[in-house]
Order: structure tokens, then sequence, then C-alpha cells
């Protein structure tokens, strides 16, 4: 076999793989396999979710402390009895006696060795402190040797603290109601609170506007609303048939296109060779 034929068959070769190249591309040009980030139709009244959900921390429970188990708060410290004592006089263990704690200054017993974070931390165990350091004490008191994950359940932690109040021969007082708003003022629920005031009246104002809205118009709209998904039903259904015929027409071309090259490859190794 001369250069000459090497040469032809190169080509032919080559020319069936390029035609086949182009079919596929071409094929992927007509269809659009991807898929949309976002929805592509918004649907009324409902809402995406928003990045601010509220607070994230620790709920309020000063105003849940009037009506607290202590009883129940008592149950929960069965999971802290291996660091803890809770009876006048008993001794430290991992962690300290826990005794009178409430109002009682961190880190305030002298017989206990306190990481240098809770030492240099400051301040009293009031009923809101404490609620903080339940809810997850290494977030509110950074290096604290406290490895506990913490109480999620805003009436687990009101149980625990109502309980830990009597541990005391003169209980602190149940907090008044300017106490109890200035903790939720500072976790962030009093905008919650009103948020969710003002999202209910907006609610009862639309279901009375709704209640006398007249029984045609609802029949109206109702008959509308059915039109508009029947009319999307076909659009829809039109969009897939046209996109797979499209899909068929592509494949049929690229059938074709790779018939044709790898035809017009074997006539021209056939005629170089002859």
């Amino acid at each position: 076999m001369n250069s000459i034929e090497f040469n032809k068959i190169f080509a032919a070769v080559l020319t069936a793989c390029l035609v086949a190249m182009m079919a596929s591309f071409i094929s992927r040009k007509i269809v659009h396999p991807e898929h949309p980030h976002e929805s592509a139709l918004e649907i009324e009244g409902v809402e995406r979710a928003s990045a601010d959900a509220g607070p994230t921390g620790p709920e309020p429970i000063l105003a849940m402390l009037e009506t607290a188990d202590p009883a129940a708060g008592e149950g929960l410290t069965r999971a802290c009895a291996a660091c803890h004592t809770f009876e006048q006089g008993g001794a430290n263990k991992v962690g300290p006696n826990l005794y009178g704690i409430v109002n009682a200054h961190k880190a305030h017993l002298d017989s206990y060795s306190y990481s240098s974070a809770m030492a240099s931390f400051g301040g009293e165990w009031t009923y809101e402190e404490l609620n903080k350091f339940f809810y997850k004490p290494k977030d509110y008191v950074a290096g604290t040797k406290m490895n506990y994950i913490g109480l999620k359940d805003p009436e687990d932690r009101a149980n625990l603290i109502a309980y830990l109040r009597t541990l005391s021969g003169s209980p602190a007082p149940l907090p008044d109601q300017a106490r109890i708003d200035a903790e939720k003022a500072d976790l962030g629920y009093d905008q919650v609170a009103e948020g969710g005031e003002e999202s209910a009246e907006a609610a009862t104002d639309g279901d009375d506007a709704t209640a006398e809205a007249q029984p045609e118009e609802a029949a109206g709209e109702e008959t509308d609303a059915g039109e508009a998904l029947e009319e999307a039903g076909e659009a829809a259904s039109e969009a897939g048939n046209s996109a797979l015929e499209a899909i068929k027409d592509a494949a049929r071309a690229a059938d074709e296109a790779i018939q044709d090259g790898v035809t017009g490859a074997a006539d021209a190794v056939r005629d170089a060779t002859e």
C-alpha cells in the first residue's frame, strides 16, 4: 500500500469521526437536558423561605417559671449526677456542687477549681444566665469544663431551673413582667411576638374579606383557576411532545450522518485497496 492509498484511508476515517462529532454537537444544541436552577412558575400565595428566620439562640423561659415543674426538673438532673451533687454541703465531683446556685456568683466555690474561662466570666447565675448556659454551655462560656451538649427544649430548661431554685433556704423570687419582657427583648423574641400578632391580624382581616365575598365571584375565580390549570397542562403537554419530536429528529439525523460517514470511509478503503 503506497502513501497515497494510506492518506485516502486516513482521510475517510477522519471524515467519519468528524461527521459523528458534529451530529452529536448539533443534537445537544437542539435539545437542552439542563434543568433550571429556579422554578419556572411562581405560584401565588407561596412565599420563598426567608434567610432571616428569626432568633436562633435559646428561647425565653422566665414567663414559664411560675408554672414550671420542679419535680420534672429534678428528673433531668439524673443525667448530671455523675458530675454534680445537689444537696447542701455536697462534695464536688467533676463539676461543682450546685446547691444554692440560683443568683450565686459564677465560680463562687473556693473548694472547686474552675476553668479559667468560667473564673473570668463574671456575673451571677440569674435565671436568664442559667437559661443561656443550659441551652449550649460551650457556646455561652467558651472554654468551660462542662462537656454537655445542652438542653434545647425550653420547657426542660424551665423545669430544671425551677428545681434549682428550690435548692435554697430562701428561694429567689419569681421574675416580674418587666423582667420577662426584658428577657424577650434581650433574646430577640419581642419582635417575633409582634410579628406574630401582625400576621394573625392580617390573617383575620383576610378571612373576614373572604367571608364577605359574593358566591358568584368565588365561583368565577374557581372557574378561571380551573381553566388556567387546564391551559397550563395542555401547554406543558405540547412542549413535551415538541421536545420529544426534536430528540427523535436529532437522533435520526445523527444516525444518518454516522451511517453516511461509515459508508464513505468503507468506500474510500475499498477504492484504496483495489
